[in-house]
């Protein structure tokens, strides 16, 4: 199981254990999604767009998330040529 996964299943285990939430269990989910979650959410989101950006509609004051994904040619890394070695 990854570790986003396994983050989840902790914070649902936070949240269906209480019936009645108090501030520890709430301590607790946000702890897990700092400490957690976000930091993943935020590497995967490095890994998959190259550029993520939030642009507001002054018109209508509506924002829009702008993610731009990596396209083929930026993810071809080039590889050198291995060199030959002649035997004597």
């Amino acid at each position: 199981m990854g570790e986003m996964a396994l983050a989840k299943e902790q914070l649902q285990g936070v949240i269906s254990e209480s019936t009645d939430a108090t501030p520890v269990d709430a301590r607790k989910a946000a702890t897990i999604y700092v400490d957690t979650l976000a930091p993943l959410a935020e590497r995967l989101r490095s890994l998959k767009y190259t550029e993520s950006k939030i642009e507001a509609d002054e018109e209508t004051g509506m924002k829009h998330l702008h993610l731009e994904p990596y396209t083929l040619q930026q993810l071809i890394v080039p590889m050198e040529r291995p060199i030959r070695v002649e035997s004597e």
